[in-house]
């Protein structure tokens, strides 16, 4: 059976936030350290993500098909909060003039796919990708203005081909740290 292309049924699907009261008891993702992170198990009692929000670190939001109305099964997640690039001679975009030396940008700290999603849809990173710009132009940008999305890239605890993934979704690797891929995106090009 071949993949529904999830990235062309955006409609479908609906985003809420995580919040304490939220069961995330069927989420199970094809890595651990992404089902960890939306579930309570840290000695505090709350997840991971709940700490990054209670802290103002990053917000979580969990995606569900629109038919779900009781919200049972969450098909992905993804958790996003403040960044800030920082332009030099080597990593300035061409359309950013050199008397701008900082911008503002949502990094993407973590986003994952249920296993039944990641089973059943392609292009899940795309679509992801398509769900934060689209928050950013209608959400943020009405107050603010973002134009880069960013993140740190991990080919060696999760899927090994994700650089090439986020390039195939507009991202470009901007410098690297240890194992992770410091990666933009420009939502305007």
């Amino acid at each position: 059976m071949s993949k529904i292309d999830v990235s062309k049924h955006l409609s479908d699907f609906k985003i809420a936030i995580l919040n304490s009261k939220t069961d995330v008891s069927n989420f199970t993702s094809e890595y651990g350290m992404y089902t960890d992170f939306i579930n309570p198990a840290s000695s505090s009692g709350s997840s991971l993500a709940l700490e990054y929000d209670k802290y103002g670190v990053a917000k979580t939001y969990l995606i569900y098909r629109k038919d779900d109305i009781e919200k049972k099964d969450i098909c992905a997640y993804f958790s996003i909060g403040p960044d800030m690039i920082s332009f030099y001679n080597e990593n300035r975009p061409d359309n950013v003039p050199t008397h701008i030396d900082t911008a503002g940008a949502i990094k993407i700290h973590y986003l994952a796919s249920s296993l039944y999603f990641a089973e059943n849809y392609s292009h899940i990173v795309k679509f992801i990708i398509l769900l934060v710009k689209n928050l950013i132009t209608k959400i943020l940008n009405k107050n603010l203005n973002i134009r880069y999305i960013t993140l740190d890239a991990d080919d060696q605890s999760g899927n090994r081909d994700i650089v090439k993934i986020y390039k195939n979704s507009g991202f470009y690797v901007a410098g690297r740290s240890f194992e992770l891929d410091y990666m933009i995106c420009d939502i305007y090009s």
